[in-house]
């Protein structure tokens, strides 16, 4: 009868404008797609054409134009590229990239993903559909059928050039005319319920139907597609689907919590993004770090700090820096795994058998001697001990000159990696070899200056600088001390023992002044880069820094630490917790390095599992009072008030921690009273600014709270550097002023 005639099939070889078929590649209820050969530009591409029952509807050809020419706009690794939108012989068409690879469809029906693979797919995904939104393009058919895995394993999210732009002052224009004949837009068991209803649309029903996407990955079940289509639209709407954890129990608890939230029926009870979906994802993905599969296993070692023989008692610290002389040769070898001093100072004077001790650090052998100095003369004899056999794997006794101790040092570094058959490069071994000092007397007291630095007092640490510029006056380009030198101004500055302005630029001209003299420091590579962290801000700089410095030390335990901070700060969740983790298996009885772990997975969201670590990690010593102000801030992201405060009321340190737990525990009138202290420097010290502006967001009072921002900014308070990432903070985060 009526109607329009039936559109032939482009044939193998027909031109259409400047392109020539190649083949068909599929046809469905979103149109006809041809491989074509663009011969302008010499490259293979893809034509999709209008579904055949809109060819004859020029409004529909139009808003097909439009709407691919808006989603052409959208530039993303992860999204399928729209090259040219126009018509030919009275067809639509859009012309996109040609991505080779597998549908996640088929890949979904041979089994069931991983978990690892999931996340990793859902989180490029939700990178694609966010970068879309940005752009104000809703996908409206997001499903298995439009993600192609590509041979690279990464994705390509297809079909973004038939979705919907929203347009707010035209919404119930375009929804009526995309839904008009009773059709509904987009594959039925992928649809969100306000889409089955014929309600506005926006950003959330991707969201929804992205849920859907990863609960389908997990289980190779949908959890709503039914025997009919009718059936199917019901349980969109009214079912509620099994958490994924009931049918693949290894998947965790916080999993089935986000896609309940993305599934949620009401589109104000879910997401209100996908940057907010994908942080999440990212979250889960670094609790997952801490699950994978241990890395091959190294050699390693603890070396156990020297017994002093010598006559004098005094020199106490001249066998503890030779431990760490050798610990320092020995961190440069990557093929070892290396115990990090603090840890194995706490063994010093303690009676335990080495398999214990090796028990506790997680190494295979130790190192245990002693040092006698007396005159001008040292005597260190030493064994290698494999912990499990106690059998001796090495065993030498050094008698020299104290001009000799360098030479010692490499020796004992040296045999001990041929006992363990760890290899050593050459510039491994060149640096090894380098005197750490060439005035005997110069060495002495930088040793000295060493034994007070590790104490980390503000006494301590100014006494340390002292003996460093002491034994600079005796050798002036002693490239150590003023690493040293470095590292003590680093953590004066942001442990607040000492203004940032004053202890920030110092660590750094004694950083650059080292690395001048010597440019294999790795101390001096990562105290600057502290600085470029807290001080300067300069982000590039300080991750390149950080890296030197465990390229030179694979085993520097702080350098690991401190690139934690860089990262979780850059919102890389998955890379900061890795090295959160590296840095306590190097220095696993630091309860500062245990504490970080818990701090890395606070700021990544991930509050039950820091919860438990921290727990864990206070056993060693419950009255630790950083890892319990931790702790209080864990249980303050689930709102456990009743357990944080009490936590935070016990110490004079916590008062400002106190005063922003009682903000959100509702008592602001407590909280104002404490703040109150922190405001008048007559009567308690004075407060970080960053700290203050915290409490005060706490407290709903955004001018306050933005004007001690400002000053926290004015004044280079370390802690901004984390204003992105805290989790309590994120209700702000999408205020143009916290923003900016």
């Amino acid at each position: 009868m009526g109607g329009a005639a039936p559109r032939r099939e482009f044939m193998i070889g027909e031109k259409v404008r400047h392109y020539v078929v190649e083949a068909k590649l599929g046809q469905g209820g979103m149109g006809e797609v041809y491989l074509v050969r663009d011969t302008l530009l010499g490259r293979s591409v893809a034509l999709k054409f209008l579904p055949q029952e809109l060819a004859d509807d020029s409004s529909a050809r139009l808003r097909f134009l439009r709407e691919a020419k808006a989603a052409a706009a959208i530039d993303h690794p992860y999204v399928c590229k729209i090259y040219e939108a126009g018509q030919s012989g009275g067809r639509a068409f859009i012309c996109t990239e040609f991505v080779e690879g597998e549908m996640l469809q088929v890949r979904i029906q041979r089994a069931p993903l991983s978990l690892h693979d999931a996340l990793r797919i859902a989180s490029e995904i939700a990178e694609a559909v966010a970068k879309a939104h940005e752009r104000g393009v809703v996908h409206r058919d997001l499903k298995p059928a439009n993600i192609i895995l590509m041979p690279d394993g990464h994705v390509k999210a297809m079909d973004f050039g038939l979705a919907l732009r929203v347009f707010a002052e035209n919404m119930e224009q375009t929804q009526t005319a995309l839904t008009q004949q009773g059709t509904i837009v987009g594959t039925v068991a992928y649809v969100s319920p306000e889409q089955l209803r014929g309600q506005e649309v926006d950003h959330r029903s991707d969201i929804f139907a992205l849920g859907i996407v990863v609960y389908e990955m997990l289980t190779r079940e949908h959890p709503f597609r039914r025997q009919t289509p009718m059936d199917t639209m019901a349980a969109l709407l009214n079912a509620e689907p099994p958490p994924v954890s009931r049918l693949r129990p290894e998947c965790p608890e916080l999993l089935d919590r986000i896609l309940g939230r993305a599934l949620k029926k009401a589109p104000g009870e879910r997401y209100s993004s996908v940057q907010e979906l994908l942080r999440d994802l990212q979250r889960l993905k670094s609790a997952e770090q801490t699950r994978v599969a241990p890395r091959p296993r190294r050699s390693s070692i603890a070396v156990l700090p020297f017994r002093n023989l010598s006559p004098d008692p005094e020199t106490e610290y001249f066998s503890d820096g030779i431990i760490e002389d050798i610990l320092w040769q020995l961190a440069q070898i990557g093929d070892l795994k290396v115990i990090s001093r603090t840890s194995v100072t706490l063994y010093k004077g303690v009676q335990k058998s080495l398999r214990v001790i090796g028990r506790e650090l997680g190494v295979d052998t130790v190192l245990e001697g002693s040092v006698r100095y007396s005159g001008n003369r040292v005597r260190i004899p030493s064994t290698l001990v494999d912990v499990d056999t106690d059998q001796q794997l090495w065993s030498q006794a050094y008698n020299r000159e104290l001009q000799d101790i360098f030479a010692i040092q490499a020796g004992v570094a040296a045999e001990i990696a041929g006992a363990l058959k760890a290899t050593i490069s050459p510039a491994q071994r060149k640096r090894m070899e380098s005197p750490r000092a060439a005035d005997p007397e110069a060495y002495k007291l930088y040793l000295k200056g060493r034994c007070l630095m590790h104490q980390l007092t503000p006494a301590s640490l100014q006494m340390a600088i002292r003996y460093y510029h002491q034994a600079l006056e005796r050798e002036p380009t002693h490239a150590p001390s003023f690493a040293a030198i470095s590292t003590c101004f680093a953590n004066s500055g942001h442990l607040g023992y000492l203004p940032g302005v004053e202890a920030f630029p110092k660590a750094k001209a004694a950083a650059e002044k080292a690395l001048e003299l010597d440019v294999h420091l790795a101390e001096a590579h990562a105290s600057r880069a502290l600085v470029q962290l807290f001080y300067d801000r300069d982000w590039q700089a300080a991750e390149k820094g950080f890296q030197q410095a465990l390229a030179l030390n694979p085993n520097y335990a702080e350098a690991h630490l401190f690139y934690s901070w860089y990262l979780i700060a850059r919102r890389r969740f998955e890379e900061s917790l890795a090295e959160a983790v590296r840095a306590m298996e190097l220095d696993p009885v630091n309860l500062f390095a245990g504490v970080n772990v818990g701090s890395i997975m606070t700021l990544a969201g991930l509050f039950d599992q820091a919860i438990v670590h921290l727990r864990k990690t206070l056993e060693l010593n419950p009255d630790y009072v950083i890892g319990e102000a931790c702790l209080a801030h864990s249980l303050l992201g689930k709102s456990r008030f009743s357990e944080a405060v009490p936590i935070l009321e016990k110490w004079n340190w916590t008062r400002l921690h106190l005063a922003q737990a009682c903000a959100l525990a509702g008592d602001r009138d407590k909280a104002r009273q404490v703040a109150a202290e922190f405001m008048d420097a007559g009567q308690a010290p004075a407060a970080s600014p960053f700290e203050l502006a915290q409490l005060f967001f706490f407290l709903s009072e955004s001018d306050r709270a933005y004007e001690w921002l400002e000053k926290a900014f004015a004044q280079r308070d370390n802690k901004v550097i984390f204003l992105g990432v805290l989790p309590l903070l994120e209700s702000y985060r999408s205020e143009p002023r916290f923003q900016s």
